[in-house]
């Protein structure tokens, strides 16, 4: 929860809100409650009515945030040296059965799997994870059409079957499709992948464990960078909206993670190396730390075709639960200060009430009071 300052402060936003959405109702109450002899084309304002209701309501803070993509690192070649001979192209999205690169023509396709391939897969070899996981690709891709294929840590002669006619599916001459899948003929990596950089020149040579590629997940992701001090608000599972740069598309999101270490941006770190250099003069400013926190999107497709992308993420900074909230525009501005709701049963009455948390994303807020009850019918502005 936020210190009270910070409660403070959302209850003033919420009453600027309230002067911006209910200034023409509010008006009116300040002008008629004291004043009998108003203009009547002033105090006469059409009316409606609206239940007080009870839920959830949260005050929220709109934060920039940049759409990237999750899981970033290295493909390395495991094959024995060759020359690169084809690689995709950036932005590229490699699934199960794909090629990542080519080697001296030859394709080097992706297979899911958690369990890097550390030896030859071949008949004769002892049982073991990787054979299982090579097994279910297979499967996976159609090449054990009749499931004579036994999907366990042996290999078998129906693996080897498997294995050549996934070899003939990718080109391989008649005397390539051997029915062994050699190490680095194939990469297992635990899901599809986009390409973010090509890290080596096609027609040079690849050698053993050189770089090729760099790559992500395929999920697209928000990246907060946020004030330490509001490390308590947000957690692994908090909810937050994310909007587009067109302001036009939204999603629901879900936070993954919240690094526990605070850091600074490398600009900010090379003004404070110059100040403890002496080389910074008068009161240049070192930069501020900052959170680094992570954001799934329920809905991704809404990112289609957006990388490195300016978004922005509306947080609930605070929450009450089960609370009764009415309409903002429902709130009449009292004399001397507060506000209060016009009861629209047994001929109406004025209820005094306090204000709580505003909730801008749904125009609710919270109120409490003597003899409000929830489902009582309050009065707003007709529509």
């Amino acid at each position: 929860m936020p210190p009270s300052g910070a409660k403070r402060s959302l209850a003033t936003m919420a009453v600027l809100v309230v002067g911006l959405l209910g200034g023409g109702w509010a008006a009116r109450e300040l002008l008629t409650e004291d004043h009998p002899t108003v203009d009547s084309a002033v105090a006469t304002v059409p009316v409606g009515s609206t239940r007080v209701t009870r839920g959830d309501v949260a005050a929220r803070q709109v934060v920039p945030g940049t759409l990237g993509f999750d899981a970033s690192h290295v493909v390395v070649n495991q094959l024995a040296d060759g020359i690169l001979t084809r690689v995709p192209s950036a932005g590229a999205a490699i699934r199960c059965g794909q090629p990542l690169y080519w080697v001296n023509g030859r394709p080097v396709p992706l297979l899911y799997g958690s369990q890097p391939a550390w030896r030859p897969l071949q008949s004769g070899m002892g049982p073991g994870r990787d054979v299982e996981q090579l097994e279910r690709n297979l499967r996976a891709l159609g090449f054990d059409p009749d499931h004579s294929m036994t999907v366990d840590q042996r290999f078998t002669s129906a693996t080897r079957a498997a294995i050549k006619r996934w070899q003939a599916s990718l080109g391989l001459t008649r005397a390539e499709q051997t029915g062994t899948v050699q190490l680095g003929e194939a990469l297992f990596l635990p899901e599809a992948v986009r390409v973010t950089g090509v890290l080596a020149n096609v027609s040079t040579p690849v050698e053993l464990g050189g770089s090729v590629l760099s790559v992500s997940s395929t999920r697209p992701v928000v990246t907060v960078q946020l004030d330490p001090g509001r490390q308590n608000q947000v957690h692994p599972g908090t909810g937050v909206i994310v909007t587009m740069p067109d302001n036009a598309r939204t999603t629901p999101g879900t936070v993954t993670s919240v690094s526990r270490v605070a850091t600074v941006s490398g600009a900010d770190q090379q003004d404070a190396g110059r100040q403890d250099q002496g080389q910074a003069q008068g009161d240049a400013g070192q930069g501020e730390a900052s959170i680094a926190v992570t954001i799934r999107l329920t809905r991704p497709d809404v990112a289609r075709g957006l990388d490195q992308a300016p978004v922005r993420v509306t947080l609930a900074v605070d929450q009450h639960r089960h609370v009764l909230m009415v309409p903002v525009t429902a709130l009449l501005a009292r004399p001397g200060g507060g506000y209060a709701v016009e009861v629209a049963s047994n001929g109406g009455r004025r209820v005094p009430i306090e204000v709580g948390l505003f909730d801008e994303t749904t125009g609710m807020v919270e109120v409490r009071g003597a003899g409000l009850t929830e489902d009582a019918t309050v009065e707003v502005p007709a529509t």
